[in-house]
Formats: structure tokens, sequence, C-alpha cells
């Protein structure tokens, strides 16, 4: 059984005021407009480089190749069924209906599912998950926190309701533009599924670095590290950057000297706003209660808590009634769960990063034979029915 645990994130020395804390480079971005790199969310240069089906483009050689590694390849390949035209048919649609009828913090969970899905399929094609297994199954994506780790006792706290309507009509979105053979997985890529991603999506995703001068934001990131850096309203000690840093990641920085083991803290919320507005946020975004919240450890005292203690007592009596050999007793003795969890400088690493630029290439080079092969037969064709029309 799994239970929720709260994560946090310490540093593992310490850091002067305007120093770089992490920079973390984002699991997914997901932009609408054409100018804008479709992997990374940031600006296309002049010449763009486009994918291999030319339905996406890239600001870099290295976001195309990652995007291919990552999840394109499926998109763009049989098995996909012409998913990477519609991905960008749909992502086309967004942009042209603009910030009023779709906002991009409102309507890109569409977009970051269907990613997900052809990320969940690149693996099972390397052979990186079993053909049984699901998105959460990854270590990547199975570690971020989601509404229904929290208990039902804090949603209902936060006055937590998702209108049905409203999810069944984005997951049809998603549905439609899946290929066939993945829709017709009964417990794949369901509506339990998407309201999964949904809500990962929901308490995990920021602002991707960018705001047009109509405030509306270009990019949204699904953070890595980032995730697991908690809030605090007063005494936070670092702040995510509006823009990206030289990296093109998400970059935190000290707003305070912080020492080392000290707990790195954000604030989710613009601490400008209005106090009622921060704490409406606040209750109904993150599920944090002013007062109450549970990176706020001094204030935080709440039902579920308790009710989490009594859960863990009651196993561990459980567990006590088991009797335990002497072997076992010393394999016990030698975990050892550190007190700090250090904060590295990079947080790649996951089985979706893994390096297959030998792999891309030569997918690329077999689409360009494939190519040229097409070109060759339609010149032979030509070249027949002109031997015909002469009479030769």
């Amino acid at each position: 059984m799994n239970f929720f645990k709260k994560k946090y994130r310490y540093a593992k020395t310490a850091f002067k005021q305007g120093q770089a804390v992490l920079s973390d480079p984002p699991l997914l971005s997901i932009s609408f407009g054409s100018h804008l790199c479709d992997h990374c969310g940031c600006m296309n240069p002049t010449t763009s480089f486009p994918a291999v089906d030319c339905h996406a483009d890239y600001c870099s050689d290295k976001c195309r190749k990652r995007a291919f590694t990552q999840y394109y390849a499926f998109m763009a390949s049989p098995d996909g069924e012409g998913m990477s035209e519609k991905y960008a048919l749909l992502r086309s649609q967004y942009a042209s209906a603009g910030t009023a009828d779709a906002p991009l913090i409102q309507s890109f969970h569409v977009l970051a599912a269907l990613r997900i899905c052809a990320i969940t399929e690149q693996c099972k094609k390397r052979g990186e998950l079993d053909p049984n297994q699901c998105t959460f199954d990854m270590p990547a994506f199975r570690c971020l926190l989601r509404p229904g780790d929290l208990g039902e006792e804090t949603l209902s706290m936060s006055g937590f309701r998702v209108p049905f309507n409203e999810q069944y009509r984005a997951y049809e979105k998603v549905r439609e533009t899946l290929p066939s053979s993945l829709r017709k997985q009964v417990n794949g890529y369901d509506l339990g599924w998407y309201d999964n991603i949904w809500g990962l999506l929901m308490m995990n995703c920021v602002n991707g670095g960018g705001v047009q001068s109509t405030g509306e934001v270009t990019s949204v990131c699904l953070m890595r590290a980032g995730s697991f850096i908690n809030h605090s309203t007063n005494n936070h000690n670092a702040v995510l950057l509006p823009q990206r840093d030289h990296n093109q990641n998400l970059g935190f920085v000290a707003v305070r000297d912080i020492a080392a083991g000290e707990e790195v803290t954000i604030t989710y919320v613009d601490p400008s706003i209005p106090s009622a507005e921060k704490i409406r946020l606040l209750a109904t975004q993150y599920f944090i209660h002013e007062g109450r919240s549970v990176t706020d450890k001094d204030a935080h005292k709440s039902k579920f808590e308790d009710k989490k203690k009594k859960l863990l007592q009651k196993i561990k009596s459980e567990k006590s009634k088991i009797i335990t050999t002497e072997s076992e007793e010393k394999e016990k003795a030698k975990i050892n769960i550190p007190d700090i969890v250090e904060i590295e400088a990079s947080a790649e690493g996951t089985i979706i990063d893994a390096d297959h630029t030998l792999e891309a290439e030569l997918r690329l080079e077999q689409l360009r034979l494939q190519e040229e092969l097409e070109s060759l037969g339609n010149e032979h064709d030509a070249l027949k029915k002109e031997v015909v029309a002469r009479g030769l």
C-alpha cells in the first residue's frame, strides 16, 4: 500500500543571496505559438530545425534530437498513426483560438497528456517499460504528487471540484488523437489515466519562462526536482526565476543566505497579491491552508497527519506480529535513511533522458533514404508514362 509522503529539498552546501540554488531541466514544456520551440518552449531562431516529418519546429538540433529520442519517434512512426500531424493541428487550433478562448494555462493539459502518452510508448519500444506497465511505473512520473495522494479530507477541505463535462471533453480530444491500438486498451489510456495526468500537471507545472505583453504565459513546464521544493508563505529562502537560465532550464535563486542542511522553500503564489486572494489560491490550487501548511511545520497540526500516524501505528502493530529471522533483522539494520536530501546541480538521469542520439540519427537516416526511394520511384513511373505516350 502506498502512503502519502511529503518530500523535501535541502541545501547540500551554504548559498549566498542571489546565488543559483538549482537548475532544473523540465520533464516537458508545452507552448502554442509556432514561433516557439515545440520541445523546450523557447523562442525559435530565424532558421528553425524541422522534425523528420515537418510537423514540428525546434530551436536547435539538440532539441530536435531530444524530442525524437523521448517521444517524437513514436508519434511520427507508423504505430503513431499520424499522431504527430494531429498533435500539430491541435496545437495550431489552440494558438488560433487566442488567449481569450484558449489560454495556455487552462488548455495545455491535452497536449501534455498526448506527449506523456508518447513518452510512455517510446519507453516500451525501447524495452525500458514492460508492455503491461503504464506511465506511473516510470520513476519520473511516479514520484510526482497528485491530488489523490493528499487524501479525501484534504481535498474536501480545499473545496476541490473538477467539472466532469469539461474534463471529459478534454479527454475526448486526447482520445481522438491517440492511435486506434491505444484507444482499444481498456485500462491503458482511459479517463482515470487522464484524470491522474491532469492532477499531476496541475500540482507540478509552472510558467516556463516567458510572458507576453498582455500578461499571457507563453509556455508551461513540468518540473523535475523543482516539484519537491515546498511552499513557505513568510519564510521562503528561494524564488523561481521568471525567465529560463543560461542552460534553458528553470532556475531557482536564493533570496537570502541559506545555511547547509536548511530546507529550500519558495512561495507558490505572488507575495504581492492581496492576502485573501493568496489564501484562496493556496487552498484551491495547491491544497495548502494558511496556518496549517504542510511546509510551515510549526503551524501544521492537521487531522490528516493524525490519521496518517494512526495508519502507520496500525501497520507497525501488524508487522510486530510477524516473526522475523535473524538474517532479516541484519538486513534491516543496513537500511540507512539520510536526514538531508541533496540538491543536485542537474536533475537529469531518468529513463526518458537516456542517450539515444545514435538511435535518433539512424532513424533520421532511414527516413531520408525512404524519401529518396520514393522520389526515385516517382521518377521511374514518370519515365514509363513518357515512354508509353511517345509510343517507344
